[in-house]
């Protein structure tokens, strides 16, 4: 407890690592209710179940917490003016993922037609 209020920076990747637990053990909890209740697949995509909605939304916030804590710890050199090839890896994952989380709700409930079961 007395290192982390040395730096804020340190402070805030601990919280950022205790986020991540969190996230991570929602997520595990949502896939082990869809597997009790047998409701659907592991990669079901059917956005009309609620279980598939949260396991979709926090596996989309895990990803999200695992390339933010990347991207910080890659060390910036203020005297390149040239990104490192890691940050645009994380730049177009970031990209990638807020693609896939507004594309796959307009598909489905646009597209398909889909309707939500409570």
């Amino acid at each position: 407890m007395v290192n982390w209020a040395i730096s804020s920076t340190t402070t805030i990747m601990h919280v950022a690592r205790v986020s991540l637990l969190l996230g991570l053990f929602l997520f595990i909890k949502v896939v082990i209710e869809d597997f009790v209740n047998e409701i659907a697949g592991f990669c079901s995509l059917n956005l009309s179940e609620r279980v598939v909605r949260e396991k979709i939304g926090s596996g989309l916030v895990v990803i999200s917490l695992i390339l933010q804590l990347e991207a910080s710890l890659v060390p910036e050199d203020p005297m390149r003016k040239k990104k490192r090839d890691s940050t645009k890896f994380f730049d177009y994952g970031m990209a990638i993922l807020v693609g896939f989380s507004y594309g796959l709700p307009f598909v489905f409930f646009v597209v398909q037609q889909g309707e939500m079961k409570f």
